[in-house]
């Protein structure tokens, strides 16, 4: 687990870094960590490692919600 821990947090911090946003938010979604605690605790304590300056939080809202949202500002400006 916590090879597969440090490759998710590696893959998020890659990402965040190309896209300049390290200082976050990292939002952690999908059944493997609500199935499975310890994988959130050490996916969160890597990418806190990696990325110190960001916020990492479990997801409150299916990712669909924010993503209809997002099309919704860009179309309307709402």
């Amino acid at each position: 687990m916590r090879r597969g821990a440090h490759a998710l947090a590696r893959a998020g911090s890659v990402v965040a870094s190309e896209l300049r946003l390290e200082g976050g938010p990292v939002y952690l979604a999908g059944g493997s960590f609500e199935s499975l605690p310890s994988l959130e605790r050490a996916v969160r304590s890597e990418l806190l490692a990696m990325l110190p300056r960001a916020a990492v939080e479990a997801v409150s809202e299916e990712p669909a919600m924010g993503a209809a949202r997002l099309a919704m500002r860009l179309a309307w400006g709402v």
